[in-house]
């Protein structure tokens, strides 16, 4: 049976299997070049592109490795407990009050109900970056975030999306770079009622966390090319 998964034949057909399944779940567009195994819980795929409802490229990945239940591909619900991405583009945007990926935070972060078939489930230990660049444009507040990294390697104890609790026990970053900027947003341009002005919170947790995530890390390492304002992100985290 394992030698049949690296025909070119079987390859294909996994690999459109696993692409339809995902349109399906996400309700957008995905698309795989070409899967690769290790047994049967190791899977590497090649070219994936997922594309948000707007159909604009919402990630890229050149390689994206994961580790998943036994024989995943003959079952119905899917356990991601490690996942590697190399040479990924992440696009990240929004106009109003909705980002463009919300659609796949609402599907890992629903409620579980007992009838509920398929889908998939993060129960994810171990998260590999090569080679990453993301562009967070967000013209709903005014705030526009560039980056990239070398290499990043989080192991993980915790990672609830549902709870929106993540608690790393070692994050490790090699050339992180970062760039933000500020301008009006379509929000201020709506001239909604003014309220009176209240003083700044400037030591409030959640002023870089809007949606209110927890993070516990309990150890961090960044190298090479540290931006200051990487500093500051992470700092409003709780170490």
């Amino acid at each position: 049976m394992y030698g049949l998964l690296h025909l070119s034949s079987v390859q294909t057909w996994i690999a459109q299997k696993v692409a339809r399944n995902l349109s399906a779940y996400l309700h957008t567009k995905v698309t795989i070049k070409g899967v690769d195994f290790e047994f049967f819980d190791k899977l590497e795929i090649k070219g994936v592109l997922i594309e948000d409802q707007k159909k604009d490229t919402l990630l890229y990945a050149g390689s994206a490795k994961v580790n998943l239940t036994d024989w995943f591909f003959l079952k119905d619900k899917i356990d991601l407990k490690y996942i590697s991405l190399e040479d990924a583009y992440i696009n990240a945007y929004r106009t109003d009050a909705v980002w463009n990926y919300q659609f796949i935070a609402d599907f890992f972060a629903g409620p579980k109900k007992a009838d509920k078939k398929g889908g998939f489930e993060i129960d994810l230990k171990t998260l590999k970056l090569h080679n990453i660049k993301f562009s967070q444009v967000d013209k709903w507040i005014g705030q526009d975030m560039i980056g990239s990294i070398k290499d990043m390697d989080l192991s993980a104890e915790e990672f609830d999306m549902a709870k929106k609790r993540i608690t790393i026990s070692k994050l490790n970053l090699d050339e992180p770079h970062f760039l933000m900027s500020d301008y009006t947003g379509n929000v201020e341009q709506l001239h909604l009622p003014q309220k009176p002005p209240t003083p700044r919170d400037t030591t409030s947790k959640y002023r870089w966390n809007k949606s209110g995530w927890v993070m516990n890390v309990q150890n961090i390492h960044l190298q090479n090319g540290i931006d200051a304002r990487i500093c500051k992100v992470f700092c409003q985290c709780h170490f």
